[in-house]
């Protein structure tokens, strides 16, 4: 039986086979139409020359450093567009400072 192209994925040199199209996350494979989508992810953590990023539904995935900008760092929003990754500086600022206001209405209960 023929892997189609959303089944496999390399992290490294190893492929793994994902399950159905269903459970593949949708923030790598989201096609609108003829147009592809732009998605966002949150770097996670970096470990060594893995990147762990995490996208909107809070599906975490594995990429090589050498696929996202050198300036990114964790916490860093990235925005993903016709195979590229993105530093978007606008959405870091955004989350940040939403993160901020929360921690603060924390603090004050």
């Amino acid at each position: 039986m023929k892997k189609r192209w959303y089944q496999k994925v390399v992290y490294g040199a190893l492929p793994i086979v994902m399950l159905p199209a269903l459970l593949v996350p949708q923030a790598v494979f989201a096609k609108t139409g003829n147009k592809i989508a732009k998605r966002y992810f949150v770097v996670s953590r970096m470990e060594g020359d893995v990147v762990l990023l995490e996208n909107e539904n809070g599906i975490e995935q594995q990429i090589s450093r050498s696929k996202i900008p050198k300036k990114a760092k964790e916490g860093d929003v990235l925005s993903y567009y016709k195979g590229k990754y993105r530093r978007d500086t606008k959405r870091t600022k955004e989350r940040k400072k939403r993160i901020e206001a929360y921690l603060e209405q924390f603090w004050k209960q």
